[in-house]
């Protein structure tokens, strides 16, 4: 219904994915489950890796 650039958008972020997890395992599809937990860990492992990088840049900047 959306469709177009915000489609394009939502589905690189894991957002949509979670979604689609969430309703798998709702309706016992557990087959369907993988790939989008896939996304949603590998964007958490990103993240969480981008803030320990950022954390230390700020605490060495700060000792300065």
């Amino acid at each position: 219904m959306i469709g177009g650039t915000f489609q394009a958008i939502a589905q690189c972020l894991p957002f949509m994915h979670a979604v689609n997890a969430a309703r798998a395992i709702l309706h016992a599809e557990y087959a369907n489950v993988f790939y989008s937990l896939i996304v949603v860990i590998g964007y958490s492992i990103i993240m969480t890796i981008l803030a320990i990088f950022m954390f230390k840049q700020k605490m060495q900047g700060s000792s300065k």
